[in-house]
């Protein structure tokens, strides 16, 4: 494998996620990763399986920054690691930004409501 210059893969290190997951499915798609990805893990996984899941998983967390690794600790297949920083780090849709933003407006507190109340009751 060439090494991160010549790639220009940067570590992850929380910011622009959408980026640096292109380059890492660009670099797994070129040593032939991908399927590890995109698909389910067999039943039983054959060797082949095996070796591929073990050098995707080391592929990502080479580009992991130090603080991120917890998302590739307790996942056995890369497509897990993945997943879980989908879940945290993927944009969502505008119409799912827009109501979480007005969710957010609607939680005032209230003049008449104690902060107590205002935290336990919604």
């Amino acid at each position: 494998m060439e090494s991160r210059s010549k790639r220009n893969i940067q570590q992850f290190n929380g910011d622009r996620y959408s980026t640096w997951k292109f380059r890492i499915r660009s670099l797994l798609e070129e040593l032939q990763l991908l399927t590890v990805i995109d698909e389910e893990p067999p039943p039983r996984p054959d060797n082949e399986w095996i070796k591929k899941n073990i050098l995707a998983k080391g592929t990502i967390v080479d580009y992991l920054g130090d603080t991120f690794l917890s998302f590739a600790r307790g996942s056995s297949t890369a497509k897990s690691i993945m997943a879980e920083l989908d879940k945290v780090y993927e944009r969502r849709s505008l119409a799912t930004q827009l109501a979480l933003r007005k969710q957010l407006l609607n939680m005032k507190l209230q003049p008449d409501v104690t902060l107590f109340e205002h935290f336990t009751i919604r």
